[in-house]
């Protein structure tokens, strides 16, 4: 049993999870930051560690899996211990042990336990769906000209007007991340008039990338080769009248491409979304799957990715929000 898929779950309410006779996993705040290099803004985050020293049980990680597979807290134990004792040996035959969407272990040359961290999975639930930001800098060609030497004051003012644009820059994306995480909240902003479908959309979107940039049509995978998502981690959603036919439609879905239209918090307009949908075109392939507090609706593409993007792009000429999800 791979214990590790319980520890990431854990994470997400938990700033710290031991690991009885072995370590401990520790999260600590992380703020925004934009990096300068690469010209992005990266949202508020857990940065993760690992401790050795942290090795008394608390009860915590054992709980959990008892609770998880319906079994006593012994028999738990006994699965902790049994991951332990395969992981020790694995780092001292030389190889890695891969935490699931958390990091990896590996013994340096001094038999010592370095951990590395991956960095594209966010356990902060306030910053839930928050993108990494990509500004990428437009440049303009100018003619060279001669021109007339600048006094230092006309430098100075200069540079002040510089500031103030980065200043009221930086301003407009808390505003709007602000605004965004309201909505997600639950907290209506009715006196603005904004759609939550949309707005959240759009700052998910939110690139200034080129039109024959790859990034352009983002393709959301729902797992990866190097750590594979159980199906735990994105459930199904059941309609409020637990109709069990259309909870068996939604897990019989067929693989491919689907266009999402909108990720909703509320589950009344998620409701309204996929009623749109079927009104439409009846013969639609819809998804309505939930992943944590949120719903995704769309409808199905295609099996490839080329075709799913020229349905795509004929799509967004009703709304340029849509975007492409990969369900396997």
């Amino acid at each position: 049993m791979d214990i590790s898929v319980y520890i990431s779950e854990l994470l997400y309410d938990h700033d710290c999870v031991v690991i009885p006779n072995f370590g401990g996993i520790v999260c600590s705040y992380q703020p925004a930051e934009i990096h300068p290099v690469l010209n992005t803004i990266s949202p508020p985050s857990k940065a993760i560690a690992f401790n050795k020293n942290l090795q008394v049980n608390d009860g915590l990680l054992a709980q959990y899996i008892a609770g998880k597979h319906n079994v006593d807290f012994e028999t738990a134990l006994t699965y902790i211990a049994n991951w332990t004792s395969s992981a020790k040996s694995l780092l001292e035959s030389g190889e890695k042990v891969v935490l699931h969407k958390t990091g990896e272990l590996i013994l340096d040359i001094e038999k010592n336990i370095q951990f590395k961290a991956y960095t594209r999975f966010n356990y902060l639930k306030s910053s839930f769906a928050l993108p990494v930001l990509h500004a990428l800098p437009v440049i303009h060609a100018k003619e060279r000209k001669l021109e007339p030497a600048k006094e230092a004051g006309d430098e100075n003012r200069t540079n002040s007007w510089s500031k103030w644009k980065i200043a009221a820059t930086v301003l407009i994306l808390v505003a709007l991340s602000a605004l965004a995480q309201l909505m997600r909240m639950g907290v209506e902003v009715k006196q603005f008039e904004i759609s939550e479908a949309h707005f959240l959309n759009f700052v998910e979107w939110f690139s200034p990338v080129k039109e024959a940039d790859k990034r352009l049509l983002p393709v959301y995978i729902e797992s990866t080769s190097e750590e594979t998502a159980t199906k735990e981690d994105f459930p199904v959603a059941v309609t409020e009248t637990n109709n069990e036919t259309s909870s068996q439609q939604q897990q019989n879905l067929k693989q491919g491409y689907y266009i999402i239209i909108g990720s909703f918090a509320n589950p009344a307009n998620a409701a309204a979304a996929k009623e749109k949908l079927l009104s439409s075109n009846s013969t639609y392939s819809i998804l309505e799957e939930s992943n944590g507090d949120f719903t995704k609706v769309g409808y199905w593409a295609a099996n490839d990715l080329a075709s799913a993007r020229e349905q795509l792009s004929q799509a967004r000429v009703e709304d340029s929000t849509y975007w492409l999800y990969r369900k396997q």
